[in-house]
């Protein structure tokens, strides 16, 4: 039943991408700007099967998945008023469409993605090579390995107190802290909607 499910909600999502496709194609009054949905519906090197799937990925890793993360944002300033009281202060007076120029609001954000990530276990990957850990286990060529985010973002030999919302530890990170915290994933498959979600978080 459940893999019945899963097929089904991946058809409504497709559905759901053909639909925005073919409604943005009928609108008359479309944006002068080179928007996602332009990018793709104009890209003559992509079917239309190509492009379906594209505007699918960017749905469910743009949208939904920043969503959460804004929630998650909103959350921990509810809970930690006096670092909301703090970001309104540097906000209030800086148009909407510069906020990503604050260093404050970037560290808010950062740390909001650390302690509330969206997978507790990053990519998986499928090892060309045996590999060795430190301690001299072996983990054979050909095993499925994956990351724990959860033991990454709360390390304490990382992070200082680290199930406490705390945006400033941002201001002074050091190395081990930006590449503990990889909400994104890194590498040539990192996430494909990355940029948009960045761009949608500092939009709000």
């Amino acid at each position: 039943p459940s893999v019945r499910a899963s097929s089904r909600g991946q058809k409504r999502m497709r559905d759901l991408a053909e639909k925005m496709i073919n409604n943005y194609r009928a609108n008359p009054n479309k944006s002068q700007y080179n928007t996602v949905i332009r990018l793709l519906v104009e890209n003559e090197n992509l079917s239309e099967f190509d492009r379906i799937q594209e505007a699918t990925a960017f749905i469910v890793a743009g949208y939904d998945t920043t969503g959460s993360t804004l929630a998650s944002i909103l959350v921990l300033l509810a809970k930690n008023p006096r670092h909301a009281e703090k970001l309104r202060q540097e906000l209030v007076d800086v148009p909407c469409e510069e906020w990503d120029r604050i260093s404050y609001y970037q560290y808010v954000s950062k740390e909001a993605m650390r302690m509330s990530p969206l997978s507790g276990i990053g990519p998986a990957r499928l090892l060309g090579r045996d590999l060795f850990l430190p301690g001299g286990e072996k983990i054979p060529k050909g095993a499925i390995v994956a990351t724990s985010q959860i033991l990454s973002f709360f390390n304490p030999e990382v992070f200082e107190n680290p199930h406490t919302f705390d945006p400033d530890r941002w201001a002074n990170a050091t190395k081990a802290m930006n590449e503990s915290v990889i909400p994104f994933a890194l590498g040539k498959r990192n996430c494909i909607g990355q940029r948009l979600a960045i761009a949608e978080i500092n939009s709000i």
